[in-house]
């Protein structure tokens, strides 16, 4: 079913955050990422792509 406001169009407005990518992460990562920053895990050599990589110690 639809409604009134369904019909109406979307309009887009500037956000202050555009999500550019989206990673697996390991909970020990998110911890490091929180305490040292994110190069700790960006700059080790790890694959973003594989969600069965074990995590960046």
């Amino acid at each position: 079913m639809h409604t009134q406001r369904d019909a109406q169009p979307c309009v887009r407005r500037p956000y202050l955050v555009r999500i550019i990518g989206v990673y697996p992460i390991h909970p020990s990562e998110r911890e490091a990422i929180r305490s040292q920053g994110p190069a700790t895990v960006w700059d080790s050599g790890w694959d973003p792509y594989d969600p069965g990589r074990p995590a960046v110690s």
